[in-house]
């Protein structure tokens, strides 16, 4: 199955510092976005480690599968404790999701906020479920979509990698004659940007996933860029 792929992150319009990072890596069929968790110290380098520590650990020869994927998480979160450590930074963290192919099945590993969207004609859904209070409180039924839009603790995270030592993600998986767009996106996206309209953006004919990606970019900061934005967009051949 081929693939082509977008990655593009963006500062936002209130934030003077962009802590997302991002790994494309078309040739192993692995993608990845990180997200330094704001208001702590040290978010931008914590996103940076993990991606860095992802690309040696994945990037070399060998399959990839999900026990690889968590021995490079594992070292991720090592290397975030390690540098939190050594600068003193308590909270030193990132949330994540990978991606990566293995036959007809696309393998999605979240840790925290950031998120993995499917998108298809039928329509647009998360794959992932936020690690946040927020999203437990959703998962349980306490509250409804609404309520968790603007829930004062709806930024606080129950599981970050490298922020409390814990780097065990969450798997899902789908397969890719379902994903005709795979997108992965930092909250900056899917705060400012409603599912619809990122389906609308994604299934737009004769453009290509570069400019889909950017598009998307573009709209977030028009309603405000309150936060980085990091979009990665995967689109099957014949999906573009």
């Amino acid at each position: 199955m081929a693939f082509r792929a977008a990655g593009i992150t963006d500062a936002g319009l209130a934030r003077k510092e962009n802590q997302d990072s991002l790994l494309v890596l078309p040739q192993r069929m692995v993608y990845a976005v990180a997200d330094g968790m704001g208001g702590h110290a040290g978010g931008r380098q914590a996103s940076a480690i993990a991606v860095e520590a992802l690309e040696r650990e994945l990037g070399r020869d060998g399959a990839v599968d999900e026990a690889r994927v968590e021995k490079a998480l594992a070292a991720a979160g090592a290397g975030i404790l390690k540098e939190a450590k050594e600068k003193r930074w308590d909270g030193m963290g990132t949330t994540l999701v990978l991606a990566f192919c293995v036959g007809s099945r696309w393998h999605v590993a979240h840790i925290g906020d950031s998120r993995a969207y499917v998108i298809n004609s039928g329509g647009v859904y998360a794959l992932t479920r936020d690690h946040s209070l927020v999203g437990e409180l959703l998962a349980r039924g306490s509250i409804t979509p609404e309520e968790a839009k603007t829930h004062p603790h709806r930024n606080v995270l129950t599981r970050a990698l490298g922020a409390d030592g814990d780097y065990r993600p969450e798997w899902n998986e789908v397969g890719v004659e379902e994903a005709e767009y795979l997108l992965l996106c930092s909250d900056g996206l899917y705060n400012m940007v409603e599912p619809e309209k990122m389906r609308d953006v994604v299934l737009a004919p004769g453009r290509t996933p570069e400019e889909k990606a950017g598009e998307l970019v573009e709209e977030a900061n028009r309603r405000g860029g309150l936060d980085n934005i990091t979009v990665i967009l995967i689109a099957k051949e014949g999906g573009l």
